[in-house]
């Protein structure tokens, strides 16, 4: 069963949740699984999320040619970071749209880290292709 919705008036399908109020302890971090085809991205991608509690975060890109072994591409940024309870429509609620040309592996997770070190976070989140 597919999940549409639109997002910065774009139409979008839901790929997959990846998050259900995963809390991450402070300084701690969370991957997603199981891990997504790229394919089902079609090459750019949002992650729609819900941030709660009182620390601050980061979401990242692993990806995987063999599906064994996730890491961070090189020469690739985070996807967002600084990202608290307060952020987007200031109520916590942010899409992180995800863009990428050239092949980067046959498969992705997403990852979350705790960086303020001192409070944990929420976050519920989802992925949805364009």
């Amino acid at each position: 069963m597919s999940t549409k919705t639109v997002i910065n008036d774009v139409p979008c399908e839901k790929v997959q949740d990846i998050f259900s109020a995963e809390e991450i302890a402070a300084s701690g971090d969370a991957t997603s699984t199981p891990e997504i085809p790229i394919s089902k991205a079609y090459g750019s991608f949002v992650i729609e999320a819900t941030i709660t509690g009182d620390g601050t975060c980061k979401f990242e890109l692993l990806t995987s040619c063999s599906g064994d072994y996730f890491s961070e591409p090189e020469n690739v940024d985070d996807l967002a970071t600084g990202l608290t309870k307060t952020s987007g429509d200031g109520s916590g609620h942010v899409q992180i749209p995800v863009s990428f040309g050239d092949a980067i592996g046959r498969y992705m997770k997403i990852k979350v880290t705790e960086t303020g070190t001192s409070n944990s976070v929420t976050i519920t989140a989802a992925v949805y292709g364009r």
